[in-house]
């Protein structure tokens, strides 16, 4: 019995190091697309125009995080709940491009009004908002693709949404104008263009969205983790609201090229830790709290290792 247990155990720590490898290698491919865009981009935008660029893209993700509701988490853990967990999976998929682009669409109208205090509701700023719609849609996607193990698909959203979408932008900023519109309307291409490829392998599911039980219990799950995952999130980046405040586009553009690179082993992290939520949620329930355990231990190594590569880097 213990000889099994060590294997099974065994098993699952080689699928965490498998699976958190394509995911942190998708991540990585993202990370290295913006990488080698940003000495580009920097040079072919004034510090202002970047500074707008940079302040777009806190937005896309604060209030994308929002328009998801906490949606994609409650799609990895119920898609192994058996039974018809896959396809309340895809309910929630289809529930999440319904609210993300109502809260989105609140996000846009209010824009006049929260754009005030950071200098102006810009075409930059509506972009961002824009594209945030696109970010809660990609999660949802990814979400399933995590699920299924459907870790190609998964890396051809991430390529298409980051790699396609700064691919894009440059190609606006030299061929239409070299200002902060024309690179985030071909980043907010990219982000669409990944968003409708990774619902529609998703599959979203629209029969049954009206089960108050279900949805009662989805919403029960996921709305408690917006405030954590916002405040997390904004305690990384939010100093960019208070620094546009204080010191304006120029400083914002500065401040986020230095951050960039200090930010890659949250990031790398962040993306071993999604693909180790659903070899969790997967496992039966009598390994379940071995597996995580052990796990856990070698979620602590690889962080140290990132940390510890990404400092002598």
């Amino acid at each position: 019995m213990a000889e099994q247990t060590t294997t099974h155990d065994g098993a699952a720590r080689r699928q965490l190091v498998g699976k958190g490898s394509i995911y942190t290698l998708a991540t990585a491919v993202q990370m290295l697309g913006v990488l080698v865009v940003l000495p580009i981009l920097s040079r072919l935008l004034s510090r202002a125009e970047y500074g707008q660029v940079a302040l777009a893209t806190v937005i896309t993700s604060t209030l994308g995080l929002v328009a998801a509701l906490g949606l994609h988490a409650v799609i990895t853990r119920e898609y192994f709940t058996g039974g018809d967990g896959p396809l309340a999976a895809r309910r929630l998929v289809a529930i999440t491009i319904v609210v993300s682009i109502a809260i989105g669409g609140v996000g846009l109208a209010t824009g006049p009004l929260w754009g005030a205090a950071l200098g102006g509701f810009t075409t930059a700023l509506a972009l961002g908002a824009l594209t945030s719609i696109a970010w809660a849609w990609i999660t949802a996607g990814q979400a399933m693709l995590r699920a299924t193990h459907s870790a190609g698909r998964f890396v051809t959203v991430a390529v298409v949404n980051v790699l396609g979408g700064q691919l894009l932008g440059l190609a606006a900023v030299v061929w239409i104008s070299a200002s902060a519109t024309s690179y985030l309307t071909g980043v907010a291409s990219g982000a669409f263009a990944a968003a409708l490829l990774s619902l529609a392998w998703a599959r979203p599911v629209w029969s049954g969205l009206a089960d108050r039980a279900a949805l009662r219990s989805w919403f029960a799950i996921a709305l408690p983790t917006v405030p954590h995952s916002a405040a997390l999130f904004l305690m990384s980046v939010g100093d960019r609201f208070v620094i546009q405040i204080q010191e304006g586009d120029s400083a914002v553009a500065a401040y986020s090229l230095a951050y960039q690179m200090g930010s890659l082993g949250i990031i790398l992290i962040a993306a071993a830790n999604n693909a180790w939520a659903p070899l969790i949620y997967g496992a039966k329930e009598e390994r379940r709290w071995s597996i995580l355990a052990k796990t856990t231990k070698d979620m602590v190594s690889l962080s140290a290792l990132l940390d510890a590569g990404l400092a002598f880097a």
